[in-house]
């Protein structure tokens, strides 16, 4: 089953400088790389623009210090290209191009059916790509065959055809493009989506969002209060915030436990060494013990043999035979 939402993202042309063709793919869970500066941010905070959002809300809080025209659509042939399934179940997608005349500088055109890259990148006589100039975009997807409406100017309108806002003022060419069907829309999602791309889901941008809502005029919106679960989140927050003000405490606890867990093996190693030498030093004990008892015992017959030798002796002075003489006589003997 095919559900409704982005499924693709093209830049043509477009923020990434010497790119000409860069495609993005978001109908599953994808992993974006790369190094600093070479637009993943930049790319991420499209989602929203997808949804509705201004440029400004693009761009206001990024470190990007160009309007979004002039960062994201920088060439007349610069596109933005968001393919994804409608509440129909059906492939549409939308082209984003610059033109300066129109309030907000930007223009969407809804097209039936998925991105053909053949419509808007040609090759020149040197079979290098490049992309055509919008004025030829209309032209070309006529002769492609492709189905599309009349071009959109207003961020207003765009929002309110791809959430499906007040649908029973949508003309019946646009109700087949929205991500919703019949009385349901995704109102408010781009500021949602907006805020979570941020990085940040605090309590300044929560109030920031429904501030937001209400500027809209919404007299409709409705809270459901539940008090467990307010009280449940209050405690949740101040757990939370506990915690963060002990965070560097607690990095600090897990690396010192981190080091006991190596000091501790290290110890285990050192007794293990030292229960084996402890082991060889009783066995070399035990050893020393059994010479010292057989030397003992050797001692003592040799001085039997010699009291003996002495008493049989016809020698009237023994001290004066020499010693090595003597011990000669004994191992004789």
């Amino acid at each position: 089953m095919m559900y409704a939402g982005l499924t693709k993202v093209i830049a043509i042309n477009s923020y990434q400088k010497n790119k000409m063709f860069s495609e993005y793919y978001f109908d599953s869970p994808t992993q974006i790389t790369g190094g600093n500066g070479e637009g993943k941010t930049s790319l991420l905070r499209l989602i929203p623009f997808f949804y509705g959002a201004t440029g400004t809300q693009i761009v206001r809080k990024s470190n990007v210090n160009k309007p979004f025209v002039e960062w994201y659509l920088p060439h007349s042939n610069s596109y933005i290209v968001f393919e994804y399934i409608t509440a129909r179940g059906q492939v549409a997608h939308v082209i984003c191009y610059r033109n300066l005349s129109t309030k907000g500088g930007i223009v969407y055109l809804f097209v039936k059916g998925q991105f053909e890259q053949s419509v808007l990148i040609k090759q020149d006589s040197e079979e290098k790509p490049y992309a055509i100039g919008c004025t030829k975009l209309v032209a070309e997807l006529a002769a492609n065959g492709l189905d599309y409406e009349s071009r959109i100017t207003s961020v207003k309108e765009y929002r309110e055809i791809i959430q499906n806002i007040n649908a029973g003022n949508l003309s019946n060419q646009y109700l087949s493009y929205s991500l919703c069907s019949g009385r349901h829309d995704v109102r408010h999602i781009e500021k949602i989506t907006a805020t979570l791309i941020q990085g940040e889901f605090n309590m300044a941008d929560t109030k920031e969002l429904f501030l937001n809502i209400l500027e809209q005029g919404n007299n409709t919106l409705e809270f459901g209060v539940d008090a467990n679960r307010i009280e449940q989140w209050c405690d949740d927050y101040s757990g939370l915030t506990a915690f963060l003000d002990k965070k560097d405490a607690f990095i600090e606890a897990i690396a010192n436990n981190q080091q006991i867990a190596y000091l501790t093996t290290q110890l285990a190693n050192a007794l293990t060494i030292i229960r084996e030498a402890s082991e060889n030093l009783d066995e070399s004990r035990k050893k020393t013990d059994l010479m010292r008892a057989d030397f003992l015992e050797n001692s003592d017959r040799q001085i039997g043999r010699l009291a003996k030798l002495m008493k049989k002796s016809s020698i009237k002075k023994l001290d004066r035979i020499p010693f090595n003489a003597l011990l000669k006589v004994l191992i004789l003997k």
